[in-house]
C-alpha cells in the first residue's frame, strides 16, 4: 500500500481481494485537507475529534476506464452500462501511464468489471450495508477512475442508500474491503511519487512522468545521488 494522501491505497495489479482506508495518519499528512478539515486542529498532529457520518463514501480505481462506456440508471431506472455520448480522456502516449493520470484513456470498458463490496470497517468494526444497492462503473465519463460508490449524496445512492450514511463514526480508520474480477493481464504498476491533492501542481506531474519514463535502477540511483 501507498500513502498518497487522501488514505492508505491499494495498487491493483490483477482480480482478487483489496483493502482500501482513510486513517488518521493519512489525514492529518495531507497538507491541503488539513488546513480546511475540521477534525485536525492547526495547532496539533491529531484529529481534534472522530469523523461522524459521510457525504461522499466512494473508492475510484485509477487508471481502469477507456471512457468509452458510461454507468448510470437507464430509461427504465435500472444500473446500466450504456455508450458515452463524448470522451474527454486524452489518448496514451509515450512518458504518460494512465495508471496514475486520470485524464488519459485506460484498457477497460465499465462492463468488463466487476467489483463487490466485501466488509465496511469503522475502528474495526463492520458496519452493516447493503451491497447490492453499491453503485459501481464509469460514473464520471471525465476521468479514467472506476467508481465504488458506497454512499454520495449528490448521486443516486443518496435516495436509495446502502447504508446509513449518519449511523457510524471513526476516530482511527475507515476502511473498505473489496473483490474486482475482469482485469485479465493487468500492465505492470509503476512507481511514482505520492503527492497531495493540487498543492504540488506541475511539479508533481514533471517528477511523476520522470518516475515512470525511468528505469527503476535508474531512479533508484539517482535518489542515492540527491541523498548524497
Amino acid at each position: 500500500a501507498t500513502l498518497y494522501g487522501y488514505g492508505v491505497d491499494a495498487d491493483i495489479v490483477g482480480d482478487g481481494e483489496y483493502t482500501v482506508s482513510i486513517t488518521k495518519s493519512s489525514i492529518v499528512g495531507n497538507p491541503d485537507i488539513s488546513m480546511i478539515n475540521p477534525n485536525v486542529p492547526l495547532d496539533g498532529d491529531v484529529p481534534a475529534a472522530g469523523a461522524a457520518g459521510t457525504v461522499v463514501f466512494c473508492v475510484d480505481i485509477v487508471g481502469l476506464m477507456d471512457g468509452e462506456e458510461v454507468s448510470g440508471l437507464d430509461d427504465s431506472g435500472a444500473w446500466a452500462n450504456t455508450p458515452a455520448d463524448k470522451n474527454d480522456l486524452d489518448d496514451p502516449s509515450d512518458g504518460v501511464d494512465n495508471h496514475y493520470n486520470v485524464n488519459v484513456k485506460g484498457d477497460y470498458k465499465a462492463s468488463d468489471i466487476t467489483a463487490t463490496v466485501t466488509s465496511i470497517k469503522a475502528d474495526g468494526q463492520e458496519i452493516e450495508f447493503d451491497a447490492s444497492k453499491i453503485r459501481c462503473g464509469n460514473i464520471e465519463n471525465n476521468n479514467n477512475c472506476y467508481r465504488i460508490e458506497i454512499y454520495n449524496s449528490y448521486g443516486n445512492t443518496a435516495t436509495d442508500a446502502p447504508l446509513d450514511p449518519l449511523g457510524f463514526t471513526f476516530e482511527d480508520t475507515l476502511e473498505v474491503t473489496f473483490t474486482i474480477e475482469g482485469l485479465g493481464e493487468v500492465k505492470e504498476f509503476p512507481e511514482v511519487t505520492p503527492f497531495f491533492g493540487d498543492s504540488a501542481g506541475a511539479d508533481a506531474d514533471a517528477e511523476a512522468d520522470a518516475d515512470a519514463e525511468a528505469p527503476a535502477d535508474d531512479a533508484a540511483a539517482e535518489d542515492d545521488a540527491a541523498a548524497e
